[in-house]
């Protein structure tokens, strides 16, 4: 499992952004593509195959607490509809 961030819309030095095949570790950088949208967050799809996925909880992104029903809006509003690609700080392994 896997815990990341999605930065809020600061740009970020494109070296600062990790290969593909570089090792998952915390505080690295990864673009990743949002899988699916639930009531408590996204997921994030990592890897040349796809083969990493993480969650964006809401608690990350939105500054006040959100009704279950109101968080899908809100993060394809603010961090982008299933099949965007968007950068994400690892935050957690386990």
């Amino acid at each position: 499992r896997m815990a990341v961030a999605c930065p809020r819309r600061t740009a970020m030095p494109c070296g600062a952004l990790h290969k593909k095949t570089a090792p998952l570790e915390v505080g690295a950088i990864w673009e990743g593509r949002i899988a699916k949208i639930t009531d408590y967050g996204c997921f994030v799809c990592m890897g040349p195959l796809d083969e990493h996925m993480g969650l964006i909880h809401v608690s990350t992104i939105a500054d006040e607490r959100l009704e279950r029903d109101a968080v899908p809006a809100f993060v394809e509003a603010h961090v982008g509809p299933v099949g965007s690609k968007v950068r994400v700080e690892i935050k957690s392994l386990a």
